[in-house]
């Protein structure tokens, strides 16, 4: 009996010291704000009672819970707003949208005007010359497309425009005002700029127009090639061996000439190659026989034949003798009837 009464005393002392233990680690004591250890207790809730202080504190769970979804949300939204802010500043870095792209032109020489020079091949001009073409440009189309352009590289600017300004009615005060804005853009004193003047056309009469570019570049010192005497025959019409169809455009032989005559001031079109360079990787020349072959000329009939050529100008071609530029010409300048 004394050893069930001892055991029993045991017992009940065993649990009143592992009730008071529980109590213990649930409420802290005034001189340590450290809780006890309890396994019983979640790893959240012993993060958020490590700080009795802290307001946001609570034991219950659902509480704890809510208020890390909302401190993980509000991180989250923290991030996603620097990364785009990151996104926005690189972009404005590397691109500038309010700026349009200019295309630069690597070439010293820069030849640029209406649809006369669509028939212009870059393989008979120089490497260091260009040409843009634009289809029925005026002179404010001119301008803007040279604004889009990086020429810090050209150090010589053609410019041919203003036939069509004058087709569409133009008065020739305007159309000083903006051939003389045109220059304006271009000559910064340290390019040189040269005007090609106006072809005579059928549907409007350009010598006062080309008269004004003359003296508009006299004023300004710019360059001005005269263009308008060489398309006209000695009678005073417009030869009509250089226009197509629609006696507005040039045609390849027009072309040719209007680049002559521009390559007298500066040189524009490329130097003949030699016999050794026009013969082509096969071994063959331009006449199709073999690299060190003779022909035999007293056989072939076509090479005892003189070449064609006008007999007023001199110049070889088959032209007529009426639309000949020359024809006449020697008469009218000097007086005399023979030549």
């Amino acid at each position: 009996n004394k050893t069930t009464t001892v055991y029993e005393e045991i017992k009940h002392q065993e649990n009143n010291i592992k009730n008071s233990a529980g109590i213990r680690a649930c409420v802290p004591s005034e001189g340590n704000t450290k809780l006890a250890p309890n396994k019983n207790l979640n790893l959240k809730q012993k993060q958020r009672s490590a700080n009795p202080n802290d307001p946001k504190a609570s034991t219950n769970p659902a509480k704890v819970e809510d208020q890390l979804n909302k401190v993980r949300e509000q991180q989250n939204n923290r991030r996603k707003q620097k990364q785009n802010q990151n996104k926005s500043a690189n972009l404005d870095e590397l691109i500038d949208l309010t700026k349009p792209t200019k295309v630069t032109i690597k070439q010293s020489t820069l030849l640029i005007g209406s649809s006369i020079l669509k028939n212009i091949k870059t393989s008979d001009l120089t490497r260091d010359t260009t040409v843009r073409t634009i289809p029925g440009a005026t002179i404010d189309t001119v301008k803007d497309k040279l604004n889009n352009l990086n020429i810090e590289k050209c150090d010589t600017i053609i410019l041919h425009v203003g036939g069509n300004d004058a087709d569409r009615g133009e008065d020739l005060e305007s159309f000083r005002e903006n051939f003389d804005e045109l220059i304006d853009t271009v000559a910064d004193g340290t390019k040189r700029v040269i005007v090609s003047g106006l072809l005579p056309r059928e549907s409007v009469d350009l010598e006062p127009f080309n008269e004004t570019l003359k003296s508009l570049c006299a004023d300004n010192a710019v360059e001005f090639v005269d263009n308008y005497d060489s398309f006209l025959l000695a009678t005073g019409e417009q030869a009509d061996s250089y226009y197509t169809s629609d006696k507005t455009h040039i045609n390849m032989a027009g072309t040719r000439k209007l680049l002559r005559s521009i390559n007298e001031i500066h040189q524009i079109i490329a130097t003949q190659r030699t016999g050794d360079q026009r013969k082509n990787r096969s071994g063959f020349n331009r006449n199709h026989n073999y690299v060190g072959y003779k022909p035999n000329h007293t056989n072939n009939r076509n090479s005892r034949r003189s070449p064609k050529y006008c007999h007023i100008c001199r110049r070889g071609g088959s032209h007529c003798t009426d639309e000949c530029w020359y024809n006449g010409r020697h008469e009218r300048t000097t007086g005399h009837t023979s030549w």
